[in-house]
This record gives structure tokens, C-alpha cells and sequence, in this order.
């Protein structure tokens, strides 16, 4: 009887013992900035379910796409072009939930942009200095040449570094180190204070999404934290916007179902335009 009753007790302890789940933010995000974006939304889950979450830094996509394959990472946020290279090599990521924004559109676009004083003209455009974001950001290369190609123009005819992040890249147009500049359109508008006209803009990209590592979660936890963050809708109850008022901006709006296919278009565009080696 002993011993059964101490079975009881150890499957109760058991059952208790958060799951470790390892979570890694955008690597445009710094360090800094993490307990402000990304904390309050995994307290949240944590105060909801069984789980723990240890944060995982990386130093870009492309080692955050590496680790999250091989297993070092469980739950990763990830823009959509970054999300179609991780599933090309590693088709155990799967889609979890997509992030809405403040009007609850589950997309968004990037814009091309150049400081006022530069007459600029995306036509036929040669040798002109192009600040980007990074090359598995869709706003970087991918869609900064699909709407130069949109005006008889392409990235081999001109040059670009790139900045490592949306506001780095703003700030080389700002400080002059580069001509023309490409960053999500929300991220722009915050600097448009600063003098930038936006040049075009890009068709509409499904927004980012959390993904998950299907070989190493246990399905149960990765249903939990999905219907946690859907049952939330900060858009239309007070109560629910309460509690995500403090999340990162990308996160606070609520989230919707997210399906593998809402990435075709950017399959469709990788088939014309071949990203930098």
C-alpha cells in the first residue's frame, strides 16, 4: 500500500513540474528591449499552463532557423520569409498562431523610402546605395527587389549592405550612409518625422508567426499555448486588452489561426528572385 501511495505522489510532482520550453525573440530585437516585447506575453503563459520558458539569443535568422531545426530551440517568432527557409530545410517546423496588428489584419508590408532631399525615381535605377534589413527578413532583399523588378530595376544594378535590423537600416538613410532604404512600413512611419518619403510599397506579406520544433514539444503543451493565445481578443474586449496592454507591439493585438499555405506567395516569389548567398 506504501509503495503504491508513493507512485501517487511521485506522478503528482511529476504532472506539476513545468515544461522547459526554449523561446527564441526576433534576432532583430536587442537584449535590452526583451523584458518590454517579449516577457510579460510568457508570463502570461506561464501563470496559464505548465510551462517555464528559458530564452534563447541568436545572433541572426539564419542561426536562429539552424538552431530551432536541430532542436536547441522549441518556440521561435519568425517573419514569413524566414518561416518558408526554415520549413524548406527543416519540415518538422510547424505554423503555431500569426500575430494580428492594431487593426487586425493577420499581414503587413514593407516599404522602399529615401530621405525627402534625395530626388529619388525607382525607375531604371543604377548605382544607387541601398541600406536593407537582413537576407531572410522579407523586408530586406526579397521585397526590395520584387518592386524594383515592379520598375525595370533590380539589387544587381545597384549596391546594399546589410543593416541587421528594420530601425538600423532607417537610421543609414537618416545619417546618409545610404541612399534608399527598405523596412517593415509600420517601422517607417514611426521615422517619417525625420524627413523620408516612402518611395513604394510592397504587397501585403502574412504577419509574423510563432513556430514550433514538432520534435520536440510535447503536442499537448504546443495545443496549450496555442489556445491560450487564441482564446485572448484585446481588439474587442476590454478585459483581454488589459492584459496584453504591456506586451511588445507586435504582440498585444491578439493572434490568429496560422496555416502553412498563408506563405504560397512567398514560395511563388523565391521561384523569380534568388536571395544572396
Amino acid at each position: 500500500m506504501r509503495y503504491f501511495w508513493f507512485i501517487f505522489l511521485t506522478s503528482a510532482i511529476m504532472a506539476q513540474t513545468p515544461q522547459i520550453v526554449r523561446f527564441a525573440p526576433l534576432p532583430m530585437v536587442k537584449s535590452q528591449k526583451l523584458l518590454e516585447q517579449y516577457l510579460p506575453m510568457l508570463g502570461y503563459l506561464e501563470s496559464k499552463i505548465a510551462v517555464k520558458f528559458e530564452i534563447i539569443y541568436t545572433q541572426n535568422y539564419a542561426d536562429l532557423i539552424d538552431k530551432l531545426g536541430q532542436g536547441m530551440i522549441d518556440i521561435a517568432l519568425l517573419g514569413p520569409l524566414p518561416y518558408v527557409e526554415a520549413t524548406h530545410r527543416y519540415p518538422h517546423i510547424k505554423p503555431l498562431v500569426r500575430f494580428l496588428d492594431e487593426l487586425g489584419n493577420p499581414s503587413y508590408t514593407c516599404s522602399l523610402f529615401a530621405l525627402n532631399t534625395h530626388n529619388a525615381t525607382l525607375n531604371n535605377l543604377r548605382n544607387a546605395s541601398f541600406a536593407l534589413t537582413q537576407k531572410y527578413s522579407t523586408c530586406g532583399f526579397l521585397a526590395t527587389q520584387k518592386i524594383l523588378y515592379d520598375h525595370n530595376s533590380s539589387l544587381q544594378n545597384n549596391q546594399y549592405i546589410f543593416a541587421d535590423s528594420h530601425t538600423n537600416a532607417i537610421l543609414q538613410v537618416i545619417l546618409g550612409n545610404a541612399q534608399l532604404g527598405s523596412a517593415k512600413s509600420s517601422i517607417v512611419e514611426q521615422y517619417r518625422h525625420f524627413d523620408l518619403q516612402i518611395l513604394a510599397t510592397s504587397q501585403p506579406f502574412s504577419g509574423f508567426l510563432l513556430v514550433y520544433q514538432a520534435q520536440t514539444l510535447p503536442i499537448g503543451v504546443i495545443n496549450a499555448i496555442k489556445e491560450e493565445l487564441l482564446v485572448l481578443k484585446p481588439l474587442s474586449n476590454p478585459k483581454h486588452a488589459q492584459i496584453t496592454q504591456t506586451w511588445g507591439n507586435n504582440l498585444r493585438y491578439g493572434v490568429a489561426p496560422a496555416d502553412d499555405s498563408h506563405h504560397n506567395d512567398i514560395r511563388t516569389l523565391l521561384q523569380i528572385i534568388k536571395l544572396p548567398k
